[in-house]
């Protein structure tokens, strides 16, 4: 899980259609560098969103001002040396030892209060950066569903860590999980910030008409999207027929960048024709199973939304003029 608030920019150093490794899983792989602050604590098996997607890491590769090898393995917790039959057990300290040995552990641990994750790190043995880069295994799956095959060498791409407990949620709900490929058709600046417009792409990369164009029914103006894992409110809404027609591979909707996001995700650096990976506000899918399963027959009761379908399907018979006899029908 992931707030959509985007922590660095990193750069693909390699891209590798076949990578016959066990980190590379023989399909491709992406290995990403210049990323500091996601390396500082990071570990094989972690999650990391790259330009939206959830990807796991495979491989480790340290700096080289780091004596670590390169790692594909998650490490394992050493074994103590057997204690051979006979050797005696170290005499139980006093309680004034144990109070002075706890007292010296607090006082050699008390810095670390309050200290960044990259210093922590230090302090717990480990150098700071100790690796310069790290690799990720793609699925079939993930190229067909995202833009992350496009990239190339040298390409940039937006970075955030698996969110923690405790950290403000100052985006939204991000899974990971990219619903589909939009294209940015329109940029233009309104005072001093920029508005970008999209529309949805097919999986095989043609416009409109295609499964691409799904995600618009979940698109709502004032709502939350994430385009390239960046968490952005969308600021308008429409579609190509007048009256707004927004059916299926229909329609377009705009976010507007502030200066400082625009220098803090890689859309910042993108214009007309480029892609975005696009997932949208998961509470909209959970609504609208609820509701056809509802509406179908599929949930045995929901009273809370069988009154709300009753009013509206009252107001909109009244509107109709049918009075009495449309209040009957509708409670019959």
């Amino acid at each position: 899980m992931f707030t959509g608030l985007i922590e660095e920019i990193g750069v693909i150093s390699t891209l590798t259609p076949h990578d016959p490794s066990t980190a590379g899983g023989s399909g491709t792989s992406l290995t990403i560098a210049s990323c500091p602050l996601i390396l500082s604590d990071a570990k094989l098996g972690d999650s990391i969103s790259v330009n939206g997607t959830c990807l796991t890491i495979t491989e480790l590769s340290p700096s080289p001002s780091s004596s670590l090898p390169t790692s594909s393995k998650p490490p394992s917790n050493p074994s103590p040396p057997p204690r051979s039959e006979g050797t005696p057990l170290p005499p139980r300290s006093d309680s004034a030892t144990e109070t002075a040995t706890l007292t010296s552990l607090t006082a050699a641990i008390s810095p670390l209060e309050g200290s960044s994750p990259s210093t922590s790190a230090e302090h717990n043995g480990h150098p700071k950066h100790e690796y310069k880069s790290f690799k990720l295994s793609l699925s079939p799956e993930t190229l067909v569903r995202t833009n992350l095959g496009a990239l190339s060498q040298g390409s940039r791409v937006n970075l955030e860590r698996a969110v923690k407990g405790e950290v403000r949620m100052g985006g939204h709900f991000v899974q990971g999980h990219v619903d589909a490929v939009a294209r940015i058709t329109g940029v233009r600046e309104e005072g001093n910030m920029v508005v970008y417009r999209f529309a949805p792409v097919e999986r095989d990369g043609g416009e409109k008409e295609g499964e691409g164009g799904d995600v618009l029914r979940y698109i709502v103006e004032k709502g939350y999207v994430a385009l390239d894992g960046a968490s952005l409110t969308v600021t308008g809404v429409g579609g190509e027929e007048e009256g707004g027609g927004r059916g299926k591979g229909k329609g377009w909707w705009e976010v507007m960048l502030i200066p400082y996001t625009r220098t803090r995700v890689v859309m910042g650096g993108k214009g007309v024709g480029d892609s975005v990976n696009v997932e949208v506000d998961m509470v909209g899918k959970y609504v609208e199973r609820s509701v056809r399963g509802f509406l179908e027959g599929g949930v045995e009761e929901l009273p809370g939304l069988e009154a709300m379908v009753r009013r509206i399907v009252r107001e909109e018979v009244e509107s109709m003029g049918l009075g009495g006899r449309g209040r009957g029908l509708v409670e019959g």
